[in-house]
């Protein structure tokens, strides 16, 4: 099974399970690489074809379930790609935020006056996670004869750092360059916890940003839409009964009132996909904000389009006890 999957992942990806590989080596995900996209691409066409499914038999119109299969299709390969794309960046924060204790730990052992390959290994503590496996990796390759650059580049082998691979390339060329290793180890970790003290201070001026985007998709675009659907609807009842039975009458002939063919269905498809279309854009852009990357609009969204569609719905009853005694029935 296992290799059939693996022939399928291959036929798949084909030129592109290398880069497949290295970033599910960089998310911490310890499988196959080409049974991870045949299970993967499986599950996105049945994910696909429920939703064609479902969108038929709701709305009994060829056209949607066909823009559903290919939307789901879509929607379920940019679900992946943000959900692996966010297991990246989290390992890669959560070094970046310990990096600076086990520089200064390092450093600390090797003031003490213990060799370069104990100081890592001494340093490699559980609460730094993965982190301290690659920092005890790399001592144990000091120990056994590699020269100390190389060894410091294992660190950030499996890990989509900036900040790390930085780090270890500040470090490599201060030690080649005859610099002291414990004062380029305290040094570095300072300019690492600076610059995150200058990014917090700068994500809080631009909170305000983020709360308006949040209320105006929240809030203000479902209201706006329980508003619109809803009028749309008492005008489609006015129109439909005023044609039924009012008659103008003229010189030798009656002419009937036409009904405005509005959908009502169509109306309220197009207010729920816009309404999270909103959401999903939105959740990007306020984690673009507080973040500094939209892949974080992930943990968002759930929450903003849930929001959303209740408030739309709350918004749609509201509007019919307020205006429902309006409609000739």
């Amino acid at each position: 099974m296992n290799d059939l999957l693996e022939k399928i992942g291959r036929m798949i990806a084909r030129d592109n399970i290398v880069k497949i590989r290295a970033k599910l080596n960089y998310a911490g995900l310890k499988v196959n690489a080409e049974s991870f996209v045949a299970i993967t691409v499986m599950v996105g066409v049945l994910f696909s074809i429920a939703a064609a499914v479902i969108f038929y038999f709701w709305l009994k119109n060829p056209i949607y379930p066909a823009l559903a299969l290919i939307g789901a299709g879509v929607t379920f390969y940019f679900l992946m790609s943000g959900i692996i794309g966010l297991l990246v960046d989290n390992r890669a924060k959560f070094v970046e935020k310990t990096l600076p204790d086990a520089l200064l730990l390092m450093a600390s052992n090797l003031k003490s006056g213990v060799a370069p390959d104990e100081a890592l290994i001494l340093s490699a503590k559980s609460e730094f996670g993965f982190l301290a496996k690659n920092i005890k990796t790399a001592g144990h390759k000091i120990a056994t004869g590699i020269p100390i650059e190389q060894a410091l580049e294992t660190i950030s082998e499996d890990v989509d750092s900036e900040i790390l691979n930085q780090t270890i390339g500040l470090i490599i060329e201060g030690i080649s360059s005859g610099g002291e290793l414990a004062s380029i180890l305290e040094g570095t970790a300072r300019d690492i916890k600076d610059n995150e003290i200058i990014r917090k201070e700068i994500r809080a001026i631009i909170m305000l940003y983020a709360t308006f985007i949040m209320m105006a998709v929240t809030f203000i675009s479902p209201i706006l839409y329980a508003v619109s659907t809803e009028l749309a609807g008492i005008l489609s009842s006015l129109s439909q009964t005023l044609a039924a039975g009012f008659l103008v009458e003229g010189s030798s002939s009656v002419v009937p009132i036409a009904a405005a063919d509005i959908s009502t269905d169509f109306l309220l498809v197009f207010a729920y996909v816009n309404i999270i279309i909103t959401g999903v854009f939105g959740s990007m852009m306020i984690a673009l904000i507080n973040k500094g990357n939209e892949k974080y609009g992930l943990k968002y969204m759930p929450f903003i389009v849930g929001a959303a569609i209740i408030l739309f719905n709350v918004g749609r009853l509201a509007m019919k006890y307020f205006f429902g005694s309006i409609r000739i029935l």
